[in-house]
């Protein structure tokens, strides 16, 4: 069964690498549907967190919801680089930076880890003000989490 498994993971990783070879927004966009076949997350997640920087799709929110399911230490420094983009390549969404930073505080908050947790500290100092204000929310719930 683990050899299917691994077959089919296989296989819809690289279909949803061969649409991004095409930089086609419309074949990476359905691509990434493949992603929902599997009721697992874990073998796709350095596939996702690639997704999470490519620029050539519309699924940007959907691809950090799915980051924050998945809780693994290797997606942080892929959000923390998404954070120092200025989201420019999420133009498509029309949202502020504050609902786009509130995604990734989440997804920071659920993975949860020290280094996580320092990902939030550091962007609560953002000079960009909605950034910085997500960020410090997040940043009391963790404290409150923590008890302190």
């Amino acid at each position: 069964m683990e050899d299917q498994y691994y077959a089919e993971d296989h296989k819809i990783i690289e279909q949803i690498r061969e649409a991004m070879r095409s930089a086609d927004t419309y074949k990476v966009d359905e691509a990434i549907d493949l992603l929902y076949i599997s009721d697992r997350i874990a073998p796709f997640i350095d596939l996702i967190n690639d997704l999470l920087l490519f620029p050539h799709h519309h699924r940007h929110q959907e691809i950090t919801r799915l980051i924050q399911q998945a809780q693994s230490a290797s997606s942080i420094e892929f959000i923390r680089k998404a954070l120092l983009t200025n989201f420019d390549y999420l133009q498509y969404t029309c949202s502020d930076d504050g609902p786009i930073a509130k995604w990734f505080s989440h997804a920071l908050f659920d993975i949860g880890t020290e280094e996580a947790i320092n990902v939030i500290r550091e962007f609560a100092q953002s000079p960009n003000e909605e950034i910085r204000f997500e960020m410090n929310y997040r940043l009391e719930k963790t404290n409150q989490k923590a008890g302190l």
